[in-house]
């Protein structure tokens, strides 16, 4: 079963006529003056059709979406996916200036809520949401998979005066795969934030390759256990102070293969050389420094300190 937009749906040929702000139901939004917006033929997006499906499973395609300017309530997002199993694919989509009200932590763009579900995102753009915390894009159940590819994310920011999680993903445990991702100026706005905001944040296995990430929160990257996080020809700047690039919890999972740029302000001008205070130095078994232990075994990282950051900060 798929379900796939093919009209002209935009948001200047499809305005907002009401604002919902109810359960999450398609069936209800329906009853209700055919939804947000008066179309009476449009997806609602609330995700009854993958759960009426007898096989518990379904997929919503959505091509040339734009959601903008919506003020997400409740515990819901923008996009919020229930059903086991389920595959959602967004292509040439965007999302933006979009505000999350909630008071318990929820993504506000995309929320994926159950084990087996996969997200594909191709050539799509999340620019300037504002979220309280667990990022623009959350799952919540370990067992499912994401492939990001060509997926811009930009001036996207949290509110948290504690952990923030991850600013631009949050997982439990999903397994995620980026190509040609770039993440640029997206932050929290607290100063009293956690040491643990981080751009993207996963207890599962990570590639990451051919992207950029260019942050300003305490860590970009961060794995937990024994799924590995390999990356490959990447640019990896950090503009915080004090900035850590990883936080991993087992030497073992993290690989670099190609030619990854990695590089890191910090008010200690020893930050990008000891590979401690380069990976984190809470959960990481990495010792030694720059010029032994960690170029022996991570041969194609390329390192910049602080001073040759002008323009980056």
């Amino acid at each position: 079963m798929v379900a796939v937009v093919r009209c002209n749906g935009s948001c200047e040929n499809r305005p907002r006529t009401n604002e919902y702000g109810g359960y999450q139901s398609c069936r209800v939004k329906a009853a209700l003056y055919s939804g947000d917006t008066g179309c009476s033929f449009g997806c609602l997006g609330c995700g009854d059709c993958v759960a009426a499906c007898q096989f518990g499973a379904g997929t919503l395609e959505v091509e040339k979406c734009v959601f903008k300017n919506l003020d997400v309530k409740g515990c819901s997002s923008c996009l919020h996916v229930n059903g086991e199993n389920c595959v959602v694919k967004l292509t040439d989509c965007e999302m933006l200036n979009n505000k999350s009200r909630n008071n318990s932590p929820s993504a506000v763009c995309i929320r994926m809520e159950s084990k087996g579900q996969k997200l594909y995102m191709n050539r799509c753009l999340l620019q300037g949401n504002q979220g309280p915390s667990r990022g623009m894009i959350q799952f919540n159940n370990a067992n499912a998979v994401a492939y990001l590819n060509d997926v811009t994310f930009k001036d996207n920011f949290t509110t948290s005066s504690g952990n923030a999680w991850g600013v631009c993903i949050h997982s439990a445990g999903t397994n995620i795969c980026m190509n040609n991702v770039t993440s640029c100026n997206n932050y929290n706005t607290s100063a009293a934030a956690g040491n643990n905001t981080l751009s993207f944040n996963s207890d599962g296995g990570w590639l990451v390759i051919n992207s950029t990430i260019i942050d300003k929160v305490p860590k970009l990257l961060r794995s937990n256990g024994t799924r590995k996080m390999v990356l490959a020809n990447n640019i990896l700047i950090g503009t915080m102070d004090p900035q850590n690039l990883f936080v991993i919890t087992n030497e073992g999972v993290f690989k670099d293969m190609g030619h990854n740029l990695m590089s890191c302000t910090s008010a200690n001008t020893n930050a990008p050389v000891s590979s401690t205070t380069l990976l984190g130095q809470s959960e990481t078994t990495l010792g030694g420094s720059y010029s032994d232990n960690w170029t022996a075994s991570h041969p194609y990282a390329v390192y910049l300190w602080s001073n040759a950051l002008t323009g980056f900060t």
